[in-house]
Parts: C-alpha cells; sequence; structure tokens
C-alpha cells in the first residue's frame, strides 16, 4: 500500500517550495510521517474535532501544496496506518535537522494543534517527545 501512496504522490505532487520547510517534499516518506504525526496527536482522543482536521489540512497544504484529495487520501492512509511515533518523529527529525528556526516553526504548529479543542496529557507527552527528537540538547520531561 505504500509503494501505491508513493506513485500516487509523486505523480501528482504540485510543491510549491516557497512554503515548505523540508529538504526533500517530494519524499512520500516526509509526507507520511508528518501527517502519521500530526493524525497521533488528532488521535489521543480517538476522535478528530472539524478544527482539528482544519489544522491538518492546512499544515500539509503550506508544507507540500497538497491539493484536499490528496491531503484526504493521506488521512485516510495514516488512519489506518498502525505507524511508530518514534519512527515518524526520527523521519521528520532528518529533514528539519539543519535548520533550527523550521524546527520551531514546526513546534508551533504542534502546539497550535495541541491546543485547538483544549490540551490533554497524551497530547502533552507527543509534544514532549517531539522536541526531545527536534531539539535533544534541551531537556524535556523530566518528571515524566
Amino acid at each position: 500500500m505504500f509503494e501505491s501512496l508513493k506513485h500516487w504522490l509523486e505523480a501528482e505532487h504540485h510543491y510549491n517550495a516557497e512554503n515548505s520547510h523540508f529538504e526533500h517534499p517530494e519524499e512520500a516518506k516526509v509526507h507520511v510521517a508528518l501527517a502519521s504525526l500530526l493524525y497521533h496527536i488528532m488521535d489521543v482522543d480517538h476522535r478528530a474535532t472539524p478544527k482539528e482536521k482544519k489544522s491538518f489540512t492546512q499544515i500539509l497544504e503550506d508544507e507540500f501544496g497538497l491539493n484536499a484529495k490528496q491531503i484526504d487520501e493521506l488521512y485516510q492512509y495514516v488512519g489506518l496506518l498502525k505507524s511508530d511515533l518514534k519512527a515518524d518523529l526520527a523521519t521528520v527529525e532528518h529533514y528539519l535537522k539543519k535548520t533550527p528556526t523550521v524546527r520551531m516553526d514546526f513546534m508551533a504548529k504542534l502546539n497550535h494543534l495541541i491546543g485547538l479543542d483544549g490540551i490533554q496529557t497524551g497530547e502533552l507527552d507527543i509534544f514532549y517527545d517531539a522536541m526531545s527528537a527536534l531539539f535533544p540538547e534541551v531537556s524535556v520531561g523530566s518528571n515524566r
């Protein structure tokens, strides 16, 4: 299934370099990892609210220039995918590691998504995991 999604993304992708923070936005791996990370946050309470879905859509439009159909299909795909949060974070980190300001912007987007419908402990755990992965030099969540 991943190969068909990868082919679809390569065939229909319209990348907007001006808006993206990722060095290789054409790679399906980073699309899936970012979408999966966002989905993990939205799924903490086992439901995605309209505000969360709108933010998910906006982030993927901004970062990769995906259209509504592509985003919906990617959302459905990551919803079925039983991905590993740590692996998703490692993939995102790989693409953002050279630019600290972009990592901060990315964390701001995660923070925004988390705060849309009230903050839950599981969402904060994901945020702290993301902070630790993207900023290993900063000790986060030492009380956890």
